[in-house]
């Protein structure tokens, strides 16, 4: 068993710490995304699971045992770090059972793992070679090898992919969600690049400014994000916002009403029960704003984004920059007006004294 638990932790490297009070679960088998900015925390908080930086209190348990004090040697995890860190005078065969051999094992079962994790990791034909001779994407999976042959309990990830370009990411994201699938070990994985997050995570926790913010399946933090930076650190392009306030009619009808949009709302977007006349944000992903000839909307194309299949269509709705979605062949031109239609049972409302979801 490998379940995380993180009791009111606290934890940093100068005088103040970088969180506190921070509670966290993460079940056996799962693959969790710690996702934000750039000192947010994300790290920090690896490295206390990992035994790198002082708890301040609090408690980590692994496995149900509590190793809030115990040497990182005997936390039962493997980490793979940003940087490869690979000894330059040793094969791939000897970077990834360094560890083992350090540790005592027959050479017979340091050869053995050895072999099993290259077939793995797809590094058999390279595992006489040194690092020199090898690609970023094979030093990465080798890096990944050193922590796998170790059989550990936890796997830690502190931003491995960043330093590839962006078709090994591609190809190496895609090979860490097989492995994850293959072992069915517990992953927690550092990151801020959101395609990332996305596409590898079971649940998401995003944090900013040392506070978890949101943790929810990757469908969820995307679909009903619990608070305004959420919803712009989210989703690419991010959500648009426009400030308004509520109505709540005689029958219980909600509308969003401002000097440039007027909506109505389907109340099971609603976290809480609407007060008429509260000032809010309404938010819209782009997959909400739909170009339509006949649409109640018009607004001037401001930017065209092209993505390959599909561009990303800016426009101008008296000051709101509002992103649409565009898969036509010939794109539209800059400051050309194009009339649209707001999907209102996908949208999200935020207070706008407190920024979090209505």
């Amino acid at each position: 068993m490998s379940r995380l638990v993180l009791r009111q932790l606290a934890a940093g490297h100068g005088r103040a710490p970088v969180f506190q009070g921070l509670d966290l679960e993460v079940a056996d088998g799962e693959f969790i995304v710690l996702l934000g900015p750039s000192g947010c925390g994300k790290s920090t908080l690896l490295h206390a699971i990992a035994g790198l930086v002082e708890v301040r209190q609090g408690q980590v348990l692994i496995g149900g045992h509590d190793m809030t004090d115990a040497d990182p040697a005997e936390r039962g995890i493997g980490m793979v770090f940003q940087s490869y860190a690979l000894y330059p005078t040793m094969t791939v065969a000897g970077n990834i059972g360094f560890a083992l051999r350090v540790a005592g094992l027959p050479a017979a079962e340091v050869a053995q793992r050895v072999q099993r994790v290259a077939r793995l990791l797809q590094l058999e034909p390279l595992l006489q070679r040194k690092p020199a001779q090898l690609s970023g994407g094979q030093r990465q999976r080798v890096a990944i090898g050193r922590a796998l042959v170790r059989e550990p309990a936890l796997f830690l990830f502190d931003e491995p992919l960043s330093n590839l370009d962006a078709q090994l990411r591609t190809e190496l994201r895609r090979e860490l969600k097989l492995l994850h699938r293959q072992l069915g070990s517990t992953m927690v994985y550092v990151t801020h690049d959101q395609v990332e997050a996305m596409t590898l995570a079971t649940r998401l926790v995003v944090m900013h400014e040392g506070r978890i913010q949101q943790v929810g399946t990757p469908a969820e933090v995307y679909g009903r994000p619990a608070n305004r930076f959420v919803a712009s650190f989210v989703g690419s392009p991010g959500m648009a916002f426009e400030a308004g306030t509520l109505r709540v009619g005689p029958q219980g009808q909600v509308s969003f009403v401002s000097s440039r949009l007027q909506l109505l709302l389907d109340p099971a977007t609603l976290d809480h029960p609407p007060r008429d006349g509260q000032a809010v944000h309404l938010g819209l992903r782009a997959d909400q704003v739909r170009l339509h000839p006949d649409g109640p909307y018009e607004a001037a194309v401001q930017l065209v984004e092209p993505l390959g299949g599909q561009a990303v269509v800016w426009l101008d709705l008296g000051g709101c920059l509002l992103a649409a979605l565009w898969s036509e062949p010939v794109l539209p031109a800059p400051d050309q007006r194009l009339r649209f239609t707001i999907h209102a049972a996908g949208a999200s409302v935020f207070d706008a004294a407190t920024g979090q979801r209505c």
